[in-house]
């Protein structure tokens, strides 16, 4: 999703049915306007690539190692993208299958940092 932004940096389909405008529509009201919202969703992208990428680099090696940081960064990441990103995107998505699967990664975030926090902190002390 996160690259998806930042290569078109323009509305997808969910963005359309919501405000029931395209991004022609927007253009041509105000170009000024449409460029800045290409501008957020693009920041949103490199945001959410970026986390992406950084966790997708830590998780084979750090948490291999039993490597309390990368736990650390694994759930404050996942608390700071993803539930707040739950909460703002329900008006828009809450009808769609992207919702879905949404809440389907969330849970699998969690069970994630839980059964990693589990081997980190409580099985390697026993």
């Amino acid at each position: 999703m996160g690259l998806l932004y930042l290569i078109t940096g323009t509305f997808q389909s969910y963005h359309v049915d919501f405000t029931g405008l395209t991004a022609q529509d927007v253009r041509t009201f105000n170009e000024d306007l449409m460029n800045l919202i290409s501008i957020f969703i693009r920041m949103v992208g490199v945001s959410v690539f970026g986390l992406g990428v950084t966790n997708v680099l830590i998780i084979p090696y750090a948490f291999r190692k039993g490597m309390k940081w990368a736990w650390i960064v694994c759930l404050i990441s996942g608390i700071v993208v993803l539930i707040p990103t739950l909460i703002i995107t329900f008006p828009v998505l809450s009808p769609t299958y992207i919702y879905a699967i949404f809440i389907i990664a969330a849970i699998l975030w969690l069970l994630a940092v839980l059964l990693a926090g589990y081997e980190i902190f409580i099985k390697k002390t026993e």
